[in-house]
């Protein structure tokens, strides 16, 4: 199977991000299942995400903050 059309890349990108919405994520996440190209891409990206985040400085997390996360960990999730 030849694939002839492609996401744009900023899709792509958005998709290595996890700023798509469902619907999207699930349409790039089929692509890039028969699509080494498009799959390769999106390894690129994030990896540069992870430089990025791993040159910031680190920050002081509030008394609690892991608790909370923790505790939102069982609520519904909302739709965007």
């Amino acid at each position: 199977m030849n694939i002839e059309h492609h996401p744009i890349d900023i899709l792509l990108a958005a998709f290595a991000a996890g700023t798509l919405d469902n619907g999207q994520h699930i349409a790039i996440a089929t692509h890039l299942f028969s699509c080494p190209k498009c799959h390769t891409f999106v390894c690129s990206m994030e990896e540069v995400g992870g430089a990025m985040l791993e040159g910031l400085p680190a920050a002081s997390m509030s008394n609690g903050a892991m608790a909370a996360v923790e505790a939102r960990l069982n609520e519904p999730v909302r739709s965007a």
